[in-house]
């Protein structure tokens, strides 16, 4: 292993040395220590110094941990007040915010981070019960397209500062039901307490959730983690057309399949072959046959309906998560328009027709691709009543 630092990393040390150098404000009394270097984070923003390992296609510099570490040390030999800027935006709720956000938060609430106009704070700790993540009490429930959080946290970094809150609330029971969201600090229901100091000055305070609602793409984890939506006959079962299965149907990013694979395969999960997508559990049979976002229904050739990112269209049910009812006719149709081995997904779209009387102005809803097919579904279901 070669410990020696490249051309590069130099450079960047430099860089940061002689920034911090520029505009370092000398020695500080207690209450300049308590207020947040937003000037100098712009300045790290103008020099590329935010998010420098956050990979490329995020808007970071797509470097690496170590070149991150030897800016913020850099920084900190001249003023540790300035390093609170590094610390900022290359470190802690930045980092969560990369590595779980869908593309709405990177555009909302990374990408104003990564231009030094945003910051984000981690809302873990709570009263009576520190960081212990499995006694989490702060709480998540779906509503509708929105999350809405209830509790309080503490002993956060800069949070009289922050603009945004990546709160981890407990979306269900046990340690699989811990998750994360991101909170717009001028989210209705949030509010911030006094503000305190740590021994370094730093400030915190108290955050809380009355109520706090955040739209549903906001949720970075949540349960165990992985985003998913039921598809096939166990989504159809849920909105009322019951039709026997014994399998299960699940949409999955291909991000979320590999974090399943590494979670659960061999803890009462087993691939269905070496290789494959599916699964199978281990303690009652079931198998998992998984579909991943961005592949194309039935034939698997491109067009306009593609399977979508379940963190992004995926409802949230009292049990389980559904894609809504017209994004699943949709893709239903897609497939048994193109594969004729599919054809058991046109009928599945007649049934739910007739059994949930959709009416024929659900077409609206609809892509045009599978509109005309709709059409054509709703005349026989209605025919098939008449009989």
């Amino acid at each position: 292993m070669d410990l020696n630092l490249t051309d590069e990393q130099r450079a960047i040390i430099e860089m940061a040395d002689g920034l911090a150098a520029r505009h370092d404000p000398g020695a500080i009394s207690w209450e300049e220590a308590g207020t947040y270097p937003w000037e100098f984070m712009r300045v790290l923003a103008e020099h590329e110094l935010t998010g420098i390992d956050i990979p490329e296609s995020k808007g970071g510099r797509g470097l690496t941990l170590l070149d991150s570490v030897l800016v913020i040390a850099a920084v900190a030999a001249r003023s540790p007040h300035l390093a609170d800027a590094v610390q900022g935006s290359n470190f802690g709720a930045v980092r969560q915010i990369a590595t779980f956000g869908n593309e709405r938060v990177i555009e909302d609430v990374l990408t104003p981070i990564l231009a030094g106009e945003a910051l984000a704070t981690v809302g873990m700790s709570e009263p009576g019960g520190g960081s212990a993540l499995a006694a989490l009490r702060a709480s998540a429930r779906r509503d509708g397209g929105d999350v809405v959080l209830n509790g309080e946290k503490l002993f956060n970094s800069n949070g009289p500062h922050a603009t945004h809150i990546v709160a981890w609330v407990r979306f269900g029971e046990g340690p699989r039901g811990v998750g994360a969201v991101v909170v717009p600090v001028d989210t209705p229901g949030f509010s911030k307490g006094k503000t305190e100091r740590f021994m370094s000055g730093e400030g915190h305070c108290t955050l809380s959730f009355e109520d706090c609602r955040v739209p549903a793409e906001y949720v970075l984890l949540e349960e165990d983690g992985i985003p998913y939506a039921l598809i096939g006959a166990m989504a159809l079962n849920a909105y009322g057309y019951e039709r026997v299965t014994v399998d299960v149907d699940l949409l999955l990013t291909r991000e979320g399949l590999e974090s399943f694979k590494t979670r659960h395969l061999g803890l009462g999960y087993v691939q269905k072959f070496p290789g494959s997508k599916g699964f199978r559990d281990t303690e009652n049979g079931v198998t998992v046959d998984v579909v991943l976002a961005g592949e194309y229904p039935g034939d698997g050739l491109p067009k306009p309906v593609v399977f979508p990112d379940p963190a992004q269209a995926a409802v949230r049910g009292e049990r389980t998560a559904l894609l809504p009812l017209p994004r699943l006719i949709e893709l239903k149709l897609a497939s048994g328009m193109t594969a004729p081995h599919r054809l058991k997904d046109l009928a599945d779209v007649i049934e739910v027709i007739r059994i949930l009387k959709l009416p024929a102005e659900l077409v609206a809803e609809l892509d045009p691709y599978v509109r005309e097919k709709y059409e054509e579904l709703w005349r026989a279901a209605q025919a098939a009543e008449r009989e």
